[in-house]
């Protein structure tokens, strides 16, 4: 019997292929379906996203000496491996709700398939570049959803948002708003506390001369 899960997260991976052969020798397809059958959640990032489409191609072997992999099947889309890989930081609108948020993609697989009815998010930005890109896509049902975001559980009102969806689905209220928390902000003051340790206990400007590169002031 499958363990009760309310959401099954296929996490990024840098061996979508060998990773998938392994979720499938030690029993993770079976439980993925039983668990869908039950009404269960999915979410893939990334490698995991390229996991739950139908075919992840990869003729010139980049990742693998496997030409072509046969998916879990669970959303439409294809993967095609290339060469160069794709390393940006993104900002985008959930297509639901309009809500942004914000993340990076480091891949070399490129998503075909995907419908726009079931795209999840639009792209505004990569990296300072602005954009108009489709990316993400769900099930028809919507719960099983895959993107190559990462980060994007970083953003707190989408975190929240897609928790209370998970809620709902199995009859529990909506968490209290007053728990938000901005994870990147709390980030980045903690960047900023080990950034002013250092600098009172370590002779930046020597470190600096060795670099070669010069101090700015903050």
């Amino acid at each position: 019997m499958a363990p009760r899960l309310d959401v099954l997260i296929i996490p990024g991976t840098k061996s979508t292929v060998a990773d998938l052969k392994w979720l499938r020798a030690t029993g993770g397809e079976s439980l993925l379906v039983r668990h869908r059958r039950a009404g269960g959640w999915v979410l893939g990032i990334c490698g995991g996203y390229q996991m739950l489409g139908r075919r992840i191609i990869d003729i010139g072997g980049v990742e693998s000496d496997a030409t072509e992999t046969i998916g879990l099947g669970l959303l439409e889309i294809e993967t095609t491996f290339q060469a160069e890989k794709i390393t940006d930081r993104l900002r985008a609108i959930h297509l639901t709700t309009n809500l942004l948020v914000s993340g990076y993609e480091i891949h070399c697989g490129r998503i075909t398939g995907i419908p726009e009815s079931r795209a999840l998010f639009r792209l505004t930005h990569r990296d300072l570049s602005a954009v108009n890109e489709l990316e993400g896509v769900r099930s028809a049902d919507g719960r099983v959803i895959g993107t190559s975001i990462h980060g994007l559980f970083d953003s707190p009102r989408f975190r929240r948002n897609f928790l209370d969806e998970v809620r709902n689905s199995i009859g529990l209220a909506p968490l209290e708003s007053a728990g938000l928390v901005d994870t990147d902000a709390n980030r980045r003051t903690a960047f900023d506390r080990i950034a002013d340790a250092l600098g009172a206990c370590v002779d930046m400007s020597q470190i600096a001369a060795f670099a070669g590169v010069s101090l700015r002031s903050r």
